[in-house]
């Protein structure tokens, strides 16, 4: 054991604030979609600065289509207040039922929803296909488990 005194390398210590904000109990698939909406449940998450709970959701993304900025199993805040996308804004959509995380690109025709992963192609939106999206994505989580 060590001899003398103790000097601690932390000067500071934060007691971590947590806040009750939505998930959406489904993944959003980074690949080509999945068809289930099982709804939200309220979770507890730390309350990082600038989270807006009315305004922010959770989501939790599977697959490599959005890699390697998003992996399989990351989860994304997504802000659902005034969605005004941009080109190039990665956002959450229900894309004829289907929940998808992907890179919002308009084009002269159609939207297209862009994968960031080359393997994947950009999947054509129409005006009769039925499109919402749900938000942009707000901050990426790593490694989180909630």
């Amino acid at each position: 054991m060590a001899r003398g005194s103790y000097k601690p390398n932390v000067e500071n210590f934060y007691k971590v604030g947590i806040v009750e904000i939505d998930k959406y109990v489904s993944s959003f698939y980074g690949g080509n979609g999945f068809d289930v909406n099982d709804g939200k449940e309220t979770v507890n998450f730390p309350a990082i600065e600038g989270i807006n709970v009315p305004l922010h959701q959770i989501l939790t993304v599977k697959g490599d289509s959005m890699s390697p900025k998003i992996e399989d199993g990351d989860q994304v805040i997504i802000d659902t207040g005034k969605i005004k996308p941009k080109k190039g804004d990665i956002v959450a959509v229900v894309l004829n039922g289907e929940l998808m995380v992907k890179l919002f690109e308009p084009g002269a025709l159609c939207l297209y929803l862009s994968s960031i992963n080359q393997d994947y192609e950009p999947i054509r939106v129409y005006e009769e296909d039925e499109c919402f999206v749900v938000g942009k994505a707000w901050k990426i989580v790593k490694d989180a488990v909630i």
